[in-house]
């Protein structure tokens, strides 16, 4: 094989649940290969189950530079997947392509349609099984360059092909009653067809493809999780584990030692990871936490390029403006036939933007979610967004109760109805009538929403109720950097146990400047402590 290169994307996956995975066995072969590679957490500044993040991880810039926000986009015809048209600046295999390198992918989000691509690119649809079996399962003209299509061909999984005996271990997961049973056991021999084409087309790529740079894509963690019904992939059974390591395996088998291998994600509840085993990488070390947008300079890197952004975008240079950019009317006027689809989907991106828009500027985040709330009030996510935006900007708290009351309208049940109610009363000093609604909001299983339970507890003066929300997310999630942050604002932590989650919250960022000078204080306060004798 030819490859210098093989990156191997997980999704669903963060670090947290990889490190208890290796630790309890169930990924041995990630396991041997970490031993012999640099371990490193990655942080994705924009949400980790989405497309953006995966745009994002592969670009080295935001969303809106890239412009994959959503899985989909409004095209003629309606809605269509979010492709190769969509990018406004060249992902990294089109930058290795246009400096002389042949690349090749599989599965990667983005690529669609991958013959569209230079090199050997095979688009996510490769694994969509239909039909009743091969023989009605049709090979969409464009997923890939003529001259492999016929090999995908033959060598993709049927769900209809699988032995028994490897869909056994998985189905005994899926409940009892006949009808969920029955639709489980085809979500499941869906997954496990697309993660068994994965090895023998990932072989044919590796030994035929003549490919410098490979680029492989897997979601056998999110599709697990979705067939059998389970929140995370901490809850899947063995035997999901077992059938996802085996396939690594075979993989890394055909990989030669002085092949760079990177196995990556941008996280899911927690930070992400990457797995570097190369000349550039340490053996069995753990390094500082990497955003995912410095990924591409890592790849550039081992082709001894620069991390310049330059390069064709791939998107079709004759069209008058991207997609994303387009107002609701031209957008309207590209796709007449289907105006129900382009303005659900056109609401669905504007929400998508003042979500992204929170973290990174929540008066930018105030301002979309009002803009929305003014042509729908009752929207569920722009009020929590507005909600949280105001939180964020300690202004405007007067708001939050009718924002409660909009969303418990809509969803009386809704967690957020209780943490805005909640964060109301705290802002106002009000214990009281705060705790009902902070104790409901605290039983939900999100992390996130635990987090905002205490931090509404911090206002009303219980750092003691804070610290041990903050303490119960990061026991299930050690490397979730908002639960590290706040937890040391309480400022209850011990030295001993603040140098334990500032080392492991620089671990994370490393560029955080409260958190380096909160470790060089606790440094100094260290050494200015007389000596025992």
């Amino acid at each position: 094989m030819s490859a210098k290169l093989l990156v191997l994307g997980l999704a669903g996956l963060d670090l947290d649940t990889l490190d208890a995975a290796m630790r309890r066995g169930a990924l041995p072969t990630l396991a041997r290969l970490a031993g012999r590679a640099q371990v490193r957490p990655l942080v994705s500044p924009v949400p980790p189950l989405s497309i953006a993040a995966w745009a994002t991880l592969s670009s080295g810039v935001m969303p809106d530079e890239h412009g994959l926000l959503l899985t989909e986009e409004p095209g003629p015809s309606g809605l269509r997947p979010a492709g190769k048209a969509s990018w406004r600046i060249a992902p990294v295999w089109e930058r290795l392509s246009d400096a002389g390198m042949q690349t090749a992918s599989l599965g990667w989000p983005g690529t669609l349609p991958g013959a569209a691509w230079t090199g050997t690119h095979i688009d996510p649809r490769f694994g969509e099984a239909e039909g009743l079996g091969r023989d009605d399962w049709p090979l969409p003209l464009d997923i890939a360059p003529d001259s492999f299509r016929q090999t995908l061909r033959e060598l993709r999984v049927h769900p209809a092909e699988l032995p028994r005996q490897l869909l056994a271990p998985m189905l005994a997961e899926v409940g009892r009653d006949p009808e969920q049973r029955s639709a489980g056991a085809g979500k499941v021999a869906l997954a496990i067809a697309r993660l068994a084409s994965l090895h023998p087309v990932a072989t044919e790529l590796l030994d035929t493809a003549g490919a410098e740079a490979i680029f492989l894509y897997q979601d056998w963690f999110e599709a697990a999780c979705a067939a059998l019904g389970v929140d995370s992939p901490a809850d899947l059974p063995p035997a999901a584990w077992l059938l996802f390591d085996q396939t690594l395996d075979q993989i890394l088998r055909l990989v030669p030692d002085d092949c760079t291998v990177m196995v990556l994600s941008p996280g899911a509840r927690s930070a992400g990871f990457l797995i570097a085993r190369g000349e550039r990488f340490p053996q069995g070390t753990r390094a500082a936490g990497l955003s995912t947008l410095g990924v591409p300079d890592l790849v550039l890197a081992e082709f001894g390029l620069d991390a310049s952004r330059g390069g064709s975008s791939g998107a079709d240079e004759s069209a008058a403006a991207p997609i994303t950019s387009r107002s609701l009317d031209d957008l309207l006027a590209l796709a007449p036939l289907h105006q129900s689809q382009v303005r659900a989907w056109h609401m669905r991106y504007r929400l998508a933007e003042a979500e992204l828009a929170l973290a990174r500027d929540p008066a930018r985040a105030a301002e979309l979610a009002r803009a929305i709330l003014a042509e729908e009030p009752d929207n569920i996510l722009a009020c929590g967004i507005l909600a949280s935006a105001l939180v964020a900007l300690e202004e405007g708290v007067a708001e939050l109760p009718e924002l409660a009351a909009r969303i418990a309208r809509q969803a009386p049940d809704h967690v957020w109805a209780d943490l805005i109610k909640g964060a109301y009363y705290a802002a106002r000093g009000d214990a009281r009538r705060a705790e009902p609604h902070l104790d409901r909001a605290r039983r939900s299983p999100s992390p996130d929403d635990r987090l905002r339970v205490g931090l509404a507890r911090l206002m009303l003066g219980q750092g003691e109720r804070a610290a041990g929300l903050f303490r119960a997310v990061l026991d299930e999630a050690p490397y979730n950097a908002a639960a590290l942050q706040a937890l040391l604002a309480t400022e209850l932590p011990d030295a001993d146990e603040a140098e334990t989650l500032l080392a492991r919250l620089l671990a994370i960022m490393p560029d955080h400047p409260q958190a380096r000078a909160a470790w060089t204080q606790l440094a100094q306060a260290r050494m200015a402590k007389p000596i025992a004798r």
